[in-house]
């Protein structure tokens, strides 16, 4: 989450210094270089970092590199930089087109990381209330596979190499959300528009005393600009911009279906998370009125304690249904037996029916016996007379 401008192109970073002017971080090229030199120009370059106070001495670094082999160039990296301090290299991403990597590292001044922390903890506790305002028993399971991914790898169907400072998918889908600025547009269309958001907050690290934002959501498969580089926190301004962040609802009658925001984001909020962030940067030269600063474990214990208590009373409703269908399974089960034990007794019953209506019916054979007999008798006698 750099300050650089949203339609920039692709290897571009800029950041803004101060109201009106702009200090560009132009990238630099190791086109020709081995693995080995790489490695030695990143060593350097921290090793600069660690003597800036704010950490924006770093570099932006590019160089071809075969498509085939970005994945093991990126495992070589972190196998050869992880250690002794960690992670080096603060964004990893691939151009499929131009066949160029992107290594961005520079440095995360504790202003930029209290930012995206807070943006992140926002949306964090946000889902945790639609998980317990939603009345759909999919949007929920949905809101509870959802997970927060930070700077993971976000891969595509060979076009789309990324790594966002904020990302949040279902397991083994692409985000639905990203936060970042650099080349934000190519996040939904390389995706073929399954990424559906990007948030893109734009800060003044030289003063900090302005911050912009936008917000690019997904089209069909391209992207569309909802807000674009507007101001949400500027010192000099008497009024505070009011506005909010947000997809617009939208209607499709032909299919019957209707999408409505699910995370807002006011400027008002935006504010707040600069502030706060500014304050952590230096307390002594942004202090906070009392009442300002936010506690966003506060909030996400308070969502946490709601959470908890709407999936107790689910899965409570979940016991009880289920030893409805247990106590209905064995009714459905002695009913059957029941069933079984009638048709069984009715066979019974239908043996001596038979056997009588058998009986019957050879008495009724040996009277007509009997009654030709008697006739054939009767006719013998009449002969003898005459």
């Amino acid at each position: 989450m750099s300050s650089q401008d949203p339609s920039a192109s692709a290897g571009s970073r800029a950041l803004r210094a101060s109201t009106g002017d702009e200090q560009h971080f132009e990238p630099v090229s190791l086109d020709g270089c081995t693995f080995d030199e790489i490695i030695d120009h990143i060593l350097n370059a921290l090793r600069r970092d660690i003597e800036s106070r704010f950490g924006l001495d770093g570099d932006f670094l590019t160089f071809h590199w075969p498509a085939s082999q970005v994945d093991e160039l990126g495992d070589r990296l972190d196998a050869t930089l992880y250690k002794p301090f960690g992670p080096k290299i603060r964004r990893f991403e691939y151009d499929f087109i131009s066949g160029i990597v992107y290594l961005d590292i520079m440095a995360t001044s504790r202003f930029h990381g209290s930012v995206i922390w807070d943006i992140r903890s926002y949306i964090d506790n946000r889902l945790l209330k639609l998980r317990v305002t939603a009345n759909d028993p999919i949007i929920r399971e949905s809101l509870r596979s959802l997970t927060r991914h930070g700077c993971a790898d976000i891969k595509y169907d060979g076009k789309l190499f990324k790594q966002a400072d904020v990302s949040f998918a279902l397991p083994g889908a692409l985000p639905s959300m990203v936060c970042e600025v650099s080349k934000a547009r190519q996040y939904i269309d390389l995706s073929d528009g399954k990424i559906r958001a990007v948030l893109i907050p734009e800060l003044q690290h030289s003063g900090m005393r302005k911050g912009w934002v936008s917000l690019l959501v997904a089209d069909d498969s391209s992207g569309c600009w909802i807000q674009r580089s507007e101001v949400f926190y500027d010192d000099d301004l008497d009024q505070k911009p009011v506005a909010s962040l947000r997809r617009p609802s939208s209607s499709d009658p032909a299919v019957g279906t209707i999408r409505n925001p699910l995370i807002t984001i006011t400027y008002e909020r935006l504010r707040t998370i600069f502030r706060t962030a500014r304050y952590h940067h230096s307390p002594a030269e942004f202090p906070m009125e009392d009442g300002e600063y936010v506690h966003w474990t506060d909030e996400h214990d308070r969502f946490m304690a709601e959470v908890c208590n709407e999936e107790r009373i689910e899965t409570e409703q979940q016991q009880r249904v289920a030893e409805g269908e247990q106590r209905f399974a064995v009714a459905e089960e002695r009913f059957a037996v029941a069933q079984q034990r009638l048709s069984e007794a009715q066979q019974r019953l239908a043996e001596p029916q038979q056997r009588l209506a058998e009986v019957r019916r050879r008495l009724a054979e040996a009277e007509e016996r009997l009654a030709a007999e008697v006739e054939r008798e009767n006719g013998t006698a009449a002969c003898q007379i005459f």
